[in-house]
């Protein structure tokens, strides 16, 4: 209990200043350079895997506790990582890995990493960085040397990487800042190099809602929704690998995982009558259908 009360005195005394705190906590990593982070919401931890030791790329994942500040190393990746990309996937609750075409998956509450092995995926090794985008439940990949200027997606839940054509590319083909902005929707990007010349530029990458009908310019094999319109629910074809429903105004309505749309909306309400969008994404491809 005593021990529990410190900490909180540290952590009041904290909030009175903008300031930087060494915690000094009695076990820690070794020293490394380029050991990302990323922070797991629903264990309350700090994950830390990877980067380059004075051994070389490394193997290890940490998770640090700052309310009793302390660090407790986790299982080994099956692979070393240095120089990668990190992010925590909130809606499975994920940290994912990835580096020159392996994508790696950390389970916390079970202390477990996957290699997850999807193909195709990005070609990209050092320099590459992702998103991830919470509002389509999508990890946003750009960059990276050997996959230079290359925007890619991941979904977790089919285990697949996609390939996104875009009409612009940002200057920077790797090294940039990279993060989602939640309140605008969009992935945000900045700087960045590209051999020898670095980059101040500013760019976005806005979620489908924004502009869905570009998807509809997208080819993808025939598919037919049936019935259409409907009544009370429209049966979706299995040649795809995710589904989501929008409004006229571009609005996320449901994302379904089965063959069924029902009508419902996210809280399971019953949707207006309208007209509805649904984009599919199948076979490496997007096909947005009117309904």
């Amino acid at each position: 209990m005593i021990k529990k009360i410190s900490v909180m005195v540290v952590f009041a005394s904290m909030a009175l200043a903008n300031n930087w705190f060494n915690m000094n906590p009695a076990v820690h990593p070794n020293a490394r350079q380029d050991g990302h982070l990323v922070y797991d919401s629903e264990s309350d931890r700090v994950v830390l895997f990877g980067g380059r030791t004075t051994s070389g790329a490394s193997y290890e994942t940490w998770s640090y506790d700052l309310n009793n500040n302390i660090w407790e190393q986790m299982s080994d990746a099956p692979m070393a990582m240095s120089f990668h990309a990190l992010v925590y996937d909130s809606a499975y609750d994920r940290v994912i890995a990835f580096y020159g075409g392996v994508t790696m998956v950390y389970n916390f509450n079970t202390d477990t990493w996957e290699d997850m092995n999807p193909s195709p995926a990005p070609a990209a090794n050092w320099g590459a960085m992702m998103a991830y985008d919470s509002e389509r439940d999508s990890v946003v990949l750009y960059g990276g040397d050997g996959g230079p200027y290359e925007t890619w997606e991941y979904d977790l839940n089919t285990d697949a990487w996609m390939q996104i054509t875009t009409a612009n590319l940002p200057g920077a083909s790797d090294n940039v800042g990279l993060t989602y902005d939640s309140e605008s929707k969009s992935v945000v990007l900045f700087g960045g190099q590209y051999l020898a010349t670095y980059f101040d530029e500013t760019w976005v990458y806005p979620d489908s809602e924004v502009g869905i009908e570009e998807y509809a310019k997208v080819k993808m094999r025939k598919l037919t929704i049936y019935p259409n319109p409907f009544v009370k629910s429209c049966k979706i074809p299995e040649n795809r690998s995710r589904v989501e429903i929008f409004d006229v105004s571009g609005r996320l309505i449901n994302r379904i995982s089965g063959e069924i749309w029902n009508g419902e909306d996210m809280n399971g309400n019953m949707v207006k009558s309208g007209v509805y969008f649904l984009k599919i994404k199948g076979n490496g491809r997007i096909k947005v259908i009117k309904l």
